[in-house]
Formats: C-alpha cells, sequence, structure tokens
C-alpha cells in the first residue's frame, strides 16, 4: 500500500510538469504523463521499457545521465535520473532555430551522446584511479563542448540569416542573471589562476530580452575573455544603468585582440562568435562595442534598451527564458585550456 501512495502521490506531481515524464520500474513503463503521450503518439503505460525507451539508456547503472535520442519522428534531449525503485526519463524538444533536417538530427543526437560518453567514462576512471583515462575524458568533453558551441552558433546564424531564430524578449533583471553564472565561473576561473570581479548593483538593472539569446551572447563574449587571459590575470563584469539603456561590460586583462582582427572579426564575412552577439544586439535594438590591442586585455560592451517600467519585473512569464543555462556550464574547466587559447590564437577565430 506504502508503494502504491507514494506512486500515486509522485504520478499526480509529474502530470504538472511540462515536460514529458516517463516512470519505469525494473523493465516496466509504471506511469507516462500527458506531455510524453503527446511527445510519442501514445499511451504506453504497462508495456515493456524496450519498445519505447533506448536499449543503452534503460541497461545503463549509473544514477543519472543525459543524452539526445530519435525516437518516431522527433529529436528529444532526454535525462534519466533514479527515485527509489524508480527510473525517471525526462524528454524534451531541444530548442532550433528551424526545424532540422534529418541528417542535422542524427548530428546533434551524436554530439549529445558524446556527452553521455564522456561522463560515463570520467566516472568510471574516476573509480579506477586512472589519470590516463581521467585525460581521455577530459579529451571527449573538449570536443563536445567545442562542437556544441559551434553548431549552437552556426543555428543562431542561420536563423538570424532567414528570420526564423526565433525572438522572444520578456523583462529580465541582468543582475540576476549575471549573479546565476558566477559561483560556476568563480570556481571554473579559480582552477586556471584567473581572478572574477563583479560590480554589480543592489537595485534591479531591467531590460526587455530574450533571455535563451542573451545568454548565448554572454558566453561567447565569456569564453573568449577566458580563454585570451592565463594564471594572474582577471576578468571584470559589470553592469550599469543609463537612461534608456542597460551597460554591460567585460573587461579582462589577458592577450588582448589586435585591431586589425577585431575589424576583420566584426566584418560581414566573419561567421564566428562575434557575428553571433552582434546579430543578437540587432534583434534586441542593442550594441556590441569591442575595444582592444594586442597585449593590452580588451573590453567588450553591449547595450540592451532598458525596461522602464519595473513593475514588469514581477510578471510570471519573466523567468521563463531568463535562466542562463547551466549545462553549458558544467564542463567548460575542460573546455578552456591551453590547447583552446593556442587554437584560438591559430585559427583568428572568435569562439
Amino acid at each position: 500500500m506504502a508503494e502504491q501512495f507514494d506512486l500515486g502521490s509522485m504520478a499526480a506531481l509529474l502530470q504538472l510538469q511540462a515536460d514529458g515524464v516517463i516512470l519505469t520500474r525494473g523493465r516496466q513503463i509504471h506511469f507516462m504523463n500527458q506531455s510524453a503521450k503527446e511527445l510519442l503518439g501514445g499511451d504506453f503505460t504497462g508495456a515493456q521499457t524496450a519498445k519505447v525507451l533506448p536499449s543503452f539508456l534503460t541497461n545503463l547503472q549509473s544514477h543519472a545521465c543525459a543524452a539526445a535520442v530519435t525516437m518516431g519522428q522527433r529529436l528529444l534531449t532526454l535525462t534519466v535520473s533514479t527515485v527509489g525503485v524508480y527510473r525517471l526519463y525526462t524528454l524534451r524538444e531541444p530548442t532550433v532555430s528551424a526545424p532540422m533536417s534529418p541528417p542535422a538530427q542524427e548530428l546533434w543526437t551524436h554530439l549529445m551522446n558524446l556527452r553521455l560518453l564522456s561522463q560515463q567514462l570520467r566516472a568510471h576512471m574516476e573509480i579506477q584511479g586512472s589519470a590516463e583515462g581521467k585525460a581521455l575524458a577530459a579529451k571527449f568533453n573538449r570536443l563536445y563542448y567545442q562542437s556544441h558551441r559551434k553548431l549552437t552558433n552556426d543555428a543562431t546564424l542561420a536563423g538570424l540569416d532567414d528570420g526564423t531564430l526565433p525572438y522572444l524578449p520578456q523583462p529580465v533583471n541582468c543582475a540576476e542573471a549575471v549573479r546565476r553564472i558566477e559561483g560556476p565561473l568563480v570556481r571554473l576561473m579559480a582552477e586556471q589562476g584567473i581572478e572574477l570581479r563583479t560590480e554589480l548593483p543592489e537595485e534591479p538593472v531591467p531590460a526587455m530580452a530574450d533571455g535563451e539569446l542573451l545568454n548565448r551572447a554572454l558566453l561567447n563574449l565569456l569564453l573568449n575573455s577566458l580563454a585570451n587571459c592565463g594564471a594572474g590575470d582577471y576578468v571584470r563584469l559589470s553592469l550599469l544603468t543609463l537612461s534608456d539603456h542597460v551597460l554591460l561590460t567585460i573587461h579582462d586583462s589577458g592577450c588582448g585582440i589586435p585591431a586589425e582582427k577585431i575589424r576583420e572579426l566584426l566584418g560581414s564575412k566573419k561567421r564566428g562568435g562575434f557575428a553571433v552577439v552582434q546579430g543578437i544586439m540587432g534583434l534586441h535594438g542593442g550594441s556590441l562595442l569591442v575595444e582592444s590591442d594586442s597585449g593590452s586585455g580588451a573590453t567588450v560592451r553591449l547595450l540592451l534598451p532598458k525596461l522602464q517600467d519595473l513593475s514588469l519585473l514581477q510578471s510570471p512569464s519573466a523567468a521563463s527564458r531568463c535562466d542562463l543555462n547551466p549545462i553549458l556550464l558544467t564542463g567548460l574547466a575542460d573546455f578552456l585550456t591551453p590547447e583552446q587559447t593556442t587554437r584560438l590564437e591559430q585559427t583568428s577565430e572568435f569562439v
């Protein structure tokens, strides 16, 4: 009776989730919420897990993991967690700029599964205590993040070119958005001997922005700063409210960017991170300003239209797309390595 009560209580809670949820025990599906039924085109409650879920996930021994899978005609991101004797599978359609072709779906599936491989390999090598194995897992992790950022930037640029990039501006407190990534960045940079300095006002810094696109712009700029810094350097992140705009400034004391390279990277033919940030700022009616010289660090400023009515920050929808994606911060300690800095300098590509 206790087990039935627990399952019934859990099912009532999961039925409220917007994402698709499947609950299994052993090899049987015990529960599917309505979102999962719609994603998979039917109710498979009571069926064997093999009828619905990929065997490589149901056979895993780890308590938590994530992967991308094609189920039916849909590409889905699927996370797995353990709740007592149950396995909880959460299904979500990834946000994309436009309908994905089958080759693109297959590429994203392989990419997400590369991430799963690196996670599983690292966990296994931690148990084995193998330094070489952990280094190999780190290489897979770096490859994942390099590929993920490349594909995400390419998709963003393609959506900007043909007008299909989703743009959903909502009230955003930029100070809160920056604070969400401050903790992970401090830890990440401390591992590399780099100091993060933040100058954030206590009062709200309101702007009208698409939180997801703001995330992409900030990550491109911050990762570029980190890639150009070494032990003893610092990155300073500050926010200032102007009369009609919000000014976000990222300054680093790293190797800098030669003036001629800035002009080249800001040119319309370049397809790297500067182009992504420029395009995103263009959608927001904002601006990207870059000041740097070789050997003297770099300063990048983002100008966003200010939200004049602070009461809109309290609206329920204000946080729906404003969270900076923590998944992209999870493994950056492996991504930002001396090899990546060297690659950046050799290719003259703003990543």
